[in-house]
């Protein structure tokens, strides 16, 4: 049995609902079950440098698959359900993916995925009852996944999650199991919650916030998590009345829209205690506006892939206008020279894994961010960001790999991508092209389409021939400032 199983079976009562998405609800009991039957079935791989990828589409077979890799010792890398085929080949191939598990559907359309890596659908490790592929993956396979060879005095490798890189491809950060249960204990310390709380999740479980903040901060409390796909304001803020939510987890353009809507007000809140927002830097607008129409507060908190949660504020405390609130108890921060924030603390990071090995920038306990950031009295305020990313919704987008997809686009010469400041999303993705004649705006969006996510196509396409000048590209990426969890 894995910690996690423990963990299900010690925390709350076995017949407590531990999941609900839509219609379909778990026990705790049910849960830890359905892990069990799982992890014997695992594919062979879920090796250190080479996972088995995972297409999450946020439903409770998802999650349980998700946890079954991590509870059978299977170094796993999840996925967004809204990667093309052309994204997961791409992004397998460059973290080494040994195998995929995705939805039903998504494997049966994975022909393309096929070529670097075989798939496996859901319902094959899913399935109640003993089924003929049992037996093959008992003797591919025992026990669950192989595991992660375990280095002297290091932990092993449980997750790899896609992070912002520099250039080219999202680098993939490792990180262990402990420190997914560490940082779910975090958040249920620092924010109070309580075995009986509800809370309600509008942000993917495979981002850190998502998983962390939502997934294990509910599990290592014995509370409720109800997921929310495919969240609109609308809609989450009907879950959040149907299930008497107490907790709401999003990041700040969806606390934006629930303020703007005529249609949500406060009865929609019920029970709801506060609101946590990560992901992008919440404009203290907003939070205004959020807690005079639901009488509530939303707090912010600020952290990334790499670090962790770091610093947050306290539902029980004012903070500074502008700030992300206290540094979270275990977390170290300094300011380098240069004004970027260096963070410590035991939730860091294992690396990056970067070609055929591993790269780690931590150094001597400390990892030095790309936010520039100010610390007064342990309140922390970020004030901008050295990188060039954009920030899309929270979803944070690298503009590179977006221009070297546009460049392999036929009688594309030239392309140039940046982000430029939205109220409403916080960044959209402006692409400049040049281009020969007869190429269209439609004809590169249906292109990209292709080759990217949804949210990755650029919102503006301009095809006049010019790149932006170097005011221009300066301006679009000195204002890409934001804070929050990958």
């Amino acid at each position: 049995m894995g910690e996690l199983l423990r963990l299900l079976e010690q925390t709350a009562p076995l017949d407590k609902i531990a999941l609900a998405e839509g219609n379909e609800t778990v026990t705790y009991r049910q849960l830890a079950e359905r892990i069990g039957i799982v992890r014997g079935r695992l594919p062979a791989g879920g090796k250190e440098l080479e996972p088995v990828g995972l297409v999450m589409n946020q439903s409770v077979d998802s999650v349980i698959v998700l946890l079954s890799c991590l509870d059978g010792g299977a170094a796993v890398l999840p996925v967004d359900d809204l990667q093309t085929a052309s994204d997961l080949a791409r992004i397998g191939a460059a973290g080494r993916v040994a195998c995929w598990i995705a939805p039903e559907d998504r494997a049966q359309a994975g022909a393309n995925i096929e070529e670097t890596a075989p798939v496996v659908p859901y319902s094959r490790l899913l399935a109640l009852g003993k089924t003929a592929a049992d037996e093959l993956d008992g003797k591919r396979n025992p026990g669950g996944g192989q595991g992660c060879k375990e280095e002297p005095g290091e932990a092993p490798v449980s997750l790899y999650l896609l992070s912002s890189g520099s250039t080219g491809l999202p680098k993939m950060a490792c990180l262990p199991m402990q420190t997914l249960l560490r940082e779910g204990r975090k958040y249920r310390d620092w924010f109070g919650y309580r075995p009986d709380d509800s809370l309600v999740a509008t942000v993917p479980l495979h981002h850190l916030y998502g998983l962390t903040g939502a997934l294990f901060g509910s599990l290592t409390t014995g509370a409720t998590l109800h997921i929310c796909r495919h969240p609109t304001p609308r809609k989450a803020a009907n879950l959040l009345r149907a299930c008497q939510g107490t907790v709401l987890l999003g990041v700040p353009s969806f606390y934006h829209l629930l303020c703007m809507s005529r249609h949500i007000g406060q009865g929609h809140a019920g029970r709801l205690r506060f609101a946590i927002s990560a992901g992008g830097a919440l404009a203290p607008d907003t939070a205004a506006a959020f807690e005079g129409k639901f009488g509530k507060r939303v707090l912010q908190l600020y952290g990334s892939t790499e670090t962790g949660a770091v610093a947050a504020e306290h539902p029980r405390r004012r903070h500074r206008k502008g700030s992300c609130g206290y540094l979270l108890p275990g977390v170290e921060a300094r300011m380098e020279a240069d004004g970027r924030l260096a963070v410590r603390s035991a939730s860091l990071f294992g690396g990056y894994v970067a070609g055929s090995g591993k790269e780690c920038p931590v150094q001597e306990g400390w990892f030095v961010t790309d936010d520039l950031a100010t610390i007064e009295e342990q309140e922390l305020t970020v004030i901008g960001r050295v990188p060039r990313h954009i920030n899309v919704a929270g979803r944070k987008v690298n503009p590179k790999e977006i221009e070297d997809v546009l460049k392999h686009m036929p009688r594309i010469r030239e392309a140039k991508v940046a982000g430029r400041p939205d109220e409403l999303q916080g960044e959209i993705i402006v692409a400049w092209l040049t281009a020969d004649d007869g190429v269209s705006a439609k004809a590169v969006r249906d292109y990209l389409k292709t080759q990217l996510a949804a949210y990755k196509i650029p919102h503006e396409i301009h095809l006049d021939g010019a790149l932006p000048g170097w005011k221009e590209r300066y301006v679009c990426e000195d204002e890409q400032e934001g804070t929050g969890q990958e």
